[in-house]
């Protein structure tokens, strides 16, 4: 498990820029940065955004559109039954 403080920006293409333990950066990054992880056997990641430069909700939102997506593993999917 690792902890990693994220500010993430409206810009999805933006480059990491570093802030305390952690960085800024646009979700392409990120996407790139926890795959990363990911590949050096990394399960879990607890994303901090106590020093995000937007509101919470904003931030989550925006990780919630354009990364979790990619880290779904599609043979556990909840079903609506």
């Amino acid at each position: 498990m690792q902890s990693l403080y994220v500010d993430v920006t409206k810009d999805s293409n933006v480059k990491p820029t570093p802030i305390h333990l952690g960085f800024k950066s646009g979700t392409d990054y990120l996407n790139a940065h926890l795959k990363l992880l990911e590949s050096y056997g990394v399960n879990h990641v607890i994303l901090n955004l106590k020093y995000g430069s937007r509101p919470a909700d904003e931030l989550i939102e925006r990780i919630g559109e354009k990364v979790l997506p990619n880290f779904l593993d599609q043979g556990h999917l909840p079903t609506n039954n």
